[in-house]
């Protein structure tokens, strides 16, 4: 899940990071469901209450260590959401940035022309 740094790249790696990401949060949702059901068909089972319970914690565990798999790449998704907007704000700035150079500069060339004019004037 890299990012590059490059912006007219990072909108596509952005966008790319950000659907493998989706991808792997809509896996482990089937994942934790698929437990998540096994321990409903291990507490109907005919196993002894020991073993439910050996079971069961497993099971749970193992759903615990996917919710936070899937609480991670929710966070890496947002970070990555916030770098990119970062960018493009600071893109934004650079070419607001270069309009008012050249806004200077038109006026500069104003300036000059209007004290040239002046000079003939006196």
């Amino acid at each position: 899940m890299n990012v590059s740094s490059i912006s007219s790249t990072s909108s596509s790696s952005y966008s790319t990071s950000t659907t493998t990401s989706n991808d792997e949060i809509k896996l482990l949702e089937k994942q934790k469901t698929k437990l998540q059901k096994e321990i409903t068909e291990e507490n109907q089972s005919s196993d002894d209450a020991t073993t439910k319970q050996q079971k069961v914690k497993l099971l749970q565990a193992e759903i615990q260590q996917i919710e936070q798999q899937i609480q991670k790449l929710q966070n890496d998704k947002t970070k990555e959401s916030q770098k990119a907007s970062q960018q493009a704000g600071a893109s934004n700035t650079n070419s607001k940035t270069a309009s008012e150079e050249e806004t200077d500069a038109a006026n500069a060339e104003k300036t000059s022309y209007t004290s040239n004019k002046i000079d003939v004037q006196v």
